[in-house]
């Protein structure tokens, strides 16, 4: 079977999320070598017609899709799967709806509150009037589609005593969050990751291992956030004093459960494919509040996904195979619904026709 592995375009000067992203690539391509695959790597630029024209040209007969950006940003999620869907090509993962709404945080963040998953309050530019300005408030200033912690410092919270100063704070950081941000209530706490993987064998979904992410040694004038440097700066004090630990005690195993639970509402809701995470923060009374819904996460080997795969007895090409295997059972499902749908119209064409 021939696989091609659909990457975001390496810009020069990238920043290390986006290096990252083809590492990621090259580690998928290689596992799926490994699976015996026939698997070539392939970039996803902002030219939409020489994207079409590479893909007719390969004619692959699945698409490993890994693009998170298009032209440095990740606001662009979700056109590759609108141009595989156009070309009728099967591909791993979501689904450009469910891309859109996940990543743009303010799109899932609404829908969280429609259906009572709870998640913080949040306030964007144009509704930051309605703010009342009687007290003190400590918030976390975000990007709207930027993942992967994009201008996400210790200096994204602070504390705000009137509107005005929180909608000054989100003009200064609107430029360093990918051009649109909004200020979430902050919570100060605990944090966990909640990973899922499909299951193709019977079309369910595996809840893996839960991490924790644990700070370590933080001093009081930082926050306790998984920020940039956190993630990407091996030289900062960040990278080395903020954990991942899967060891749990007794006492938190109802929050455990509680949190897959509404991980698995949350893969229902958005209809996750693949493979997916939820994010928690958990506040000093022990409630679960989400964070984000991250469709397609980072699968590079080291990544926090396929360390709690690894948890769970998966190893990398196990991981490849699985997520592959989830998209063609529903490329078989779709092309078998599609081969029934046109034999019910044609009998009932013919029993028209008779009558």
């Amino acid at each position: 079977m021939k696989i091609v592995v659909l990457h975001g375009e390496m810009l020069q000067g990238a920043p290390e999320d986006e290096i990252d992203g083809w590492i990621q690539a090259q580690a998928v391509g290689g596992a799926l070598r490994q699976l015996g695959y026939d698997a070539t790597l392939m970039a996803f630029s902002e030219n939409i017609e020489a994207n079409v024209s590479a893909l007719m040209s390969q004619r692959p007969e699945l698409v490993f899709n890994l693009v998170e950006t298009l032209g440095g940003t990740g606001r662009w999620i979700h056109v590759a799967p609108v141009v595989l869907d156009r070309l009728g090509i099967a591909y791993t993962g979501c689904g450009a709806q469910s891309l859109m709404l996940s990543s743009n945080k303010l799109l899932a963040k609404n829908r969280l509150f429609q259906t009572g998953i709870p998640t913080p309050e949040l306030v964007t530019e144009e509704s930051i009037t309605s703010v009342n300005g009687s007290g003190p408030v400590q918030c976390m200033i975000k990007s709207v589609w930027e993942h992967g912690s994009v201008g996400l410092y210790d200096d994204a919270v602070l504390q705000v005593m009137h509107p005005k100063d929180l909608m000054d704070a989100m003009k200064t950081k609107r430029m360093q969050m990918g051009g649109e941000c909004f200020a979430e209530r902050y919570i100060e706490g605990r944090e966990f990751n909640v990973s899922m993987l499909a299951r193709p064998w019977d079309e369910s979904v595996q809840i893996l291992p839960v991490a924790e992410i644990r700070f370590m040694e933080y001093p009081e004038n930082r926050h306790r956030i998984v920020c940039y440097k956190a993630k990407w700066d091996e030289d900062s004090f960040e990278y080395h004093h903020t954990q991942r630990s899967f060891d749990h005690a007794p006492e938190d195993q109802e929050l455990i459960e509680c949190m897959k639970a509404l991980a698995l509402s949350c893969w229902r809701l958005f209809d996750l494919q693949g493979y997916g995470r939820v994010d928690f923060r958990v506040d000093g009374d022990g409630k679960p509040w989400v964070l984000e819904i991250n469709s397609n996460p980072c699968i590079t080997p080291d990544s926090g996904f396929v360390v709690a795969a690894q948890r769970a007895g998966l190893a990398y090409p196990d991981i490849i195979e699985r997520i592959v295997g989830d998209a063609l059972v529903r490329r078989d499902r779709e092309e078998l619904s599609s081969v029934l749908v046109q034999k019910w119209v044609t009998n009932a064409s013919e029993r028209l026709a008779i009558s």
